[in-house]
This record gives structure tokens, C-alpha cells and sequence, in this order.
């Protein structure tokens, strides 16, 4: 599990170590508009892609993470682990690169057991 195996109390326990300032895109409503459009399709064929292999929190996920969402959150919450596959960058993640640095710098966070 993701914060038991760093041993974190909060998810800012985590990040703040790996963060590094980088300065954001200027982006037009347009770019923007693009981006929150695409970023939504993308989740929703990933959630169509692997919710019939989610499972519920087991007991121990839970308690590592009561202190950051409330119980009914946590209650509904579903997870899949991968071990032989991995979540692809999204097909428009090449489109992203020309706008700006911080999203190739978002392509370099290691992605363990998110």
C-alpha cells in the first residue's frame, strides 16, 4: 500500500520531499478548456478500462488513510493492483509537451501503488 510502504503519515509527507519549484504553463482558456476535456475522457475510459477488477479497501488501507478522507470515502473507495501491466500516459500527452515544461516534469513522478 502506498503510504504504509513509505511509511508517511499524510500524503504532503510524501510529496513535499520529491517536490520541485517549476513554474506552470501559460495556458489560454482554450489550452485549458482542451486539457480538462481530455484529462476527463482519459479517466473515464481508464475507470471503464479496470473497474471490474476493483476491490474494496482491505482493513489495513484503510486505517493508513483514515486520517486523510472520511469514512464513507473510504468506503466506497475501490483499488486495483497492477503487477504485470501499467497505466498508459494518456494519448494526448505528446499534444501536452510544446506547452510547457512542468508537464514532462509530471511524466517523471514515479508511479508506485497510486
Amino acid at each position: 500500500m502506498w503510504l504504509g510502504t513509505f511509511g508517511r503519515k499524510s500524503v504532503s509527507d510524501w510529496v513535499a520531499p520529491h517536490r520541485q519549484a517549476m513554474p506552470l504553463p501559460k495556458l489560454d482558456d482554450d489550452q485549458v478548456a482542451w486539457i480538462v476535456k481530455e484529462v476527463a475522457t482519459y479517466i473515464q475510459k481508464q475507470r471503464q478500462l479496470f473497474i471490474a477488477r476493483a476491490v474494496h479497501l482491505n482493513p489495513n488501507q484503510k486505517a493508513a488513510l483514515q486520517s486523510l478522507f472520511p469514512a464513507s470515502a473510504l468506503d466506497s473507495a475501490r483499488v486495483v493492483v497492477l503487477t504485470k501491466e501499467r497505466v498508459p500516459n494518456p494519448y494526448f500527452y505528446a499534444q501536452l509537451l510544446p506547452m510547457g515544461e512542468s508537464f514532462v516534469y509530471a511524466k517523471a513522478w514515479p508511479r508506485r501503488n497510486v
